[in-house]
């Protein structure tokens, strides 16, 4: 009869291991690997160039949880520094601070000013409204064209 029981408890913390692992994964590991898998692979069928040469490449997420649908729009600040070395940096951060910002803490922002062309030449009129990060998009232009 002890034998039983200890075999079917070790069942039990067997499956309940698994479903705890599988739902780590799915709340948790499977954004931050789908994050990491996005900063290795740019997409160059999604970019932006400005005048300046700059290349801007966004990727986006369909994330449907329960009821509500979401679309996470990355956007990646890539600059060609020469053939070999390849800068970039996350735009993601930036663009959501900028929710929080008054138009002259826009202005005076390091990556938001340096990224100023990309801001007003980038248009979100063809995205689904659904998008993230399209009022943001709207504040940062407003920013940068009211004085």
């Amino acid at each position: 009869m002890a034998i039983k029981k200890s075999k079917k408890r070790k069942r039990i913390l067997l499956a309940l291991a698994i479903l705890a692992f599988l739902l780590f994964y799915y709340f948790y590991l499977d954004y931050y690997l789908f994050q990491f898998r996005l900063k290795c692979n740019f997409n160059p069928d999604y970019q932006t160039i400005t005048e300046d040469g700059d290349k801007f490449y966004y990727t986006y997420k369909n994330e449907d949880f329960l009821l509500s649908r979401s679309i996470y729009y990355t956007v990646y600040y890539y600059r060609m520094i020469d053939k070999f070395d390849n800068k970039c940096v996350d735009l993601d951060s930036a663009i959501y601070s900028a929710d929080h910002m008054t138009n002259d803490q826009i202005r005076n922002d390091a990556i938001l000013s340096k990224t100023r062309n990309f801001f007003m030449n980038y248009s979100t009129s063809n995205i689904s409204d659904d998008l993230f990060y399209t009022d943001l998009f709207n504040k940062i232009k407003r920013a940068f064209t009211e004085k």
